[in-house]
């Protein structure tokens, strides 16, 4: 097992490797996995040479077959062992597996969010795993279809905390909001009026209209409305449909040639018109049946459709992307692998069956665009609900705002408005109809705050270079007494007496 690798150095790279992904870890089953069986090799070659002893007539070739067998099985071990691959990365936990004699490949990928559960075991029933430390991984989600049990893994107890301790990590990325991000949100909650439209999240439209199809049935993918991509079937599962009908037409218009050379006339006409009318009705039957098997994906759901012609049948099934638990991609056969043709199979939280889209092309392309289309709707999801919550606080400060402009205790709005931080949102104003200004620390002095009602009195604030925490309105407090007022004197009254006098001169 190679050491988990740092930020820093190169990454690992794989196929279905998305742009911003680190591979933490790169792995695959114990060498015990594949050498355990290299006796077979072994005998095969012991075989060969004991053959060739008791026939010496055939002897070298009995022993260039047993040696040449022995080494071909043996790399055959080694090839079908390297080929399967497991990677840890910040994001997801992706095995491939890669059957040579099938030609078959698996990808399956596991997101760190629908993680429930991690087990490591070593058995202690086998020597050989207590010896050299290897064991079983099950990392299990909240359905059981969605489970991926890896095999015979070095030092699984290793494997088992480092996904927990990559799971740890991704979640606190994901809880953690950036600081400038939260200067902003406090920014805009404690403007008043500005609480509930700042946080509102905007509509999404997740609807596709109806679906116009490509004539071609050679195309596998295009866009549709909302940024939704459709996917279909192989190009050669129309082949595969239309093959016989279209026999049937090239025989309806070679009989009309040869029916009339052999001079049938009219009833070789309507022979080669019947054929063409049957041949041209299940070209069309068969074709309008492929045109309707497809797949759209949006931002937020999968839709599966799988419809007949003549409303014989019509399944619609609408997933969830943040429902989504696994998404695997098969591709078995050497037709399949030559092709760049599979299997779709996607599992649901909480279920314990697949929804399966069968003969699709570029099955790992189609996957690598679900997972990250599925990211983006979690990610987004996660967004929702801080925005939902930062909502909720807004309305207490919205509350808070009307209830201290009612009581005379909110500072009045200026003439002017100040810059403050460029939010791509509008300033929304008050229930009155008064702008309000919130403060802005980054603005420097000049810089008036604005003052409360008569009677209060707020201190303005030295010039500062560094920004300083929004003010909180300070309490009110009872304005000093007024000096009495002064009376004039009376004309009779005689002047006050000096405060200094002068002394008497000799």
């Amino acid at each position: 097992m190679q050491p988990p690798m740092s930020p820093t150095s190169p990454p690992l790279r794989f196929q279905t490797q998305r742009p911003n992904e680190i591979v933490l870890l790169e792995t695959r089953s114990h060498w015990w996995a594949w050498v355990r069986w290299l006796p077979i090799s072994v005998l095969m070659a012991l075989g060969g040479v004991g053959a060739g002893l008791l026939l010496p007539l055939f002897g070298g070739v009995f022993i260039v077959l047993g040696l040449v067998f022995a080494l071909a099985f043996g790399l055959y071990l080694y090839a079908d062992w390297v080929n399967d691959s497991i990677f840890i990365t910040d994001q997801r936990v992706v095995r491939i597996q890669r059957n040579l004699l099938r030609f078959s490949q698996t990808v399956s990928e596991i997101p760190l969010t629908s993680i429930q559960e991690i087990n490591a075991d070593i058995p202690n029933w086998d020597l050989f795993a207590l010896a050299f430390h290897y064991g079983y991984v099950v990392i299990r989600t909240s359905g059981s279809a969605g489970d991926v049990r890896l095999r015979m893994i070095p030092d699984p107890d290793k494997v088992q905390d480092l996904i927990l301790m990559d799971m740890r990590q991704h979640r606190a990325a994901q809880g953690r909001p950036d600081n400038a991000e939260m200067r902003r949100m406090v920014e805009r909650m404690i403007t008043p009026g500005n609480a509930v439209e700042a946080f509102a999240a905007p509509p999404r439209t997740t609807t596709v209209g109806p679906v116009r199809m490509p004539w071609s049935p050679f195309i596998a993918s295009y866009p549709a409305e909302n940024g939704a991509i459709v996917f279909r079937h192989h190009w050669y599962v129309w082949v595969k449909m239309v093959w016989l009908p279209l026999l049937v037409l090239i025989g309806a218009i070679v009989s009309l040639f040869t029916l009339q050379w052999l001079g049938l006339g009219v009833i070789g006409f309507g022979i080669s018109l019947v054929l063409f009318v049957i041949g041209g009705a299940w070209f069309l039957w068969q074709d309008t049946d492929f045109r309707n098997d497809y797949m759209i994906v949006t931002d937020n759901t999968i839709t599966l459709l799988h419809q007949r012609p003549l409303w014989l049948q019509n399944e619609r099934d609408v997933l969830l992307l943040k429902r989504v638990d696994n998404i695997i991609s098969e591709s078995q056969g050497l037709i399949n692998q030559i092709l760049n043709k599979g299997t779709l199979r996607f599992t649901l939280i909480g279920a314990n069956e697949y929804k399966v889209f069968k003969d699709i092309y570029n099955p790992l392309g189609v996957q690598a665009e679900l997972t990250r289309r599925q990211g983006q709707a979690r990610q987004q999801a996660a967004f929702d609900q801080q925005d939902q919550q930062q909502a909720v606080i807004a309305q207490y400060l919205q509350a808070y705002h009307e209830m201290m402009e009612e009581r005379g205790l909110l500072p009045p709005a200026q003439s002017s408005p100040m810059p403050v931080s460029p939010m791509p949102a509008p300033r929304p104003t008050l229930s009155q109809g008064r702008p309000y200004q919130p403060y802005n620390p980054t603005q420097p002095p000049p810089y008036q705050m604005p003052q409360p009602a008569s009677g209060f009195s707020v201190p303005q604030p030295p010039p500062v270079s560094a920004p300083l925490p929004p003010p909180s309105v300070p309490p009110p407090f009872p304005a000093p007494p007024s000096a009495p007022a002064a009376t004039p004197p009376r004309e009779d009254a005689p002047p006050p007496p000096p405060l200094f006098p002068r002394p008497p001169q000799a």
